[in-house]
């Protein structure tokens, strides 16, 4: 309405970026279910291969296991943020809740392999290591 004041919005840390949806997907280095070490321009290009426990190759079904887990979360946050952003946008309260923790969640990815080098929460759940080809 006209001669309203603009209500106060909490900061949105993600803009209208976040809006487009994610490109998590797109990603080349994420592993999917139609590759285990066969990745173009992935796991190749690093040197490095998935790999169970006992040393063979890690299963499709596992390198989607750990895509999955990597990546939904941040995924799902940003679509619910769009989601939100569009159906509901006099919720501002509520998106820049979701803005924040969009943006949390691949900081504390990067806390979490700083704080365990050697093998990410994805490869536990997994049940596979990343190895040197």
């Amino acid at each position: 309405m006209p001669g309203l004041p603009e209500p106060n919005r909490p900061p949105d840390p993600l803009g209208s970026t976040a809006s487009l949806g994610s490109t998590a997907p797109l990603h080349p280095g994420a592993p999917g279910p139609t590759s285990r070490s066969d990745l173009i321009g992935g796991y190749r290009l690093a040197g490095i291969a998935p790999v169970r426990a006992g040393g063979r190759k890690a299963l499709r079904i596992q390198c989607a296991w750990r895509a999955l887990v990597v990546w939904a979360p941040w995924t799902a946050a940003l679509c619910l943020l769009a989601a939100m952003k569009t159906l509901h946008p006099e919720a501002v309260f509520l998106s820049g809740a979701i803005s924040w923790i969009a943006l949390a969640i691949p900081i504390a990815y990067v806390a979490i392999a700083l704080r365990f080098p050697s093998r990410g929460p994805q490869d536990f759940l997994a049940g596979t290591r990343l190895v040197p080809r």
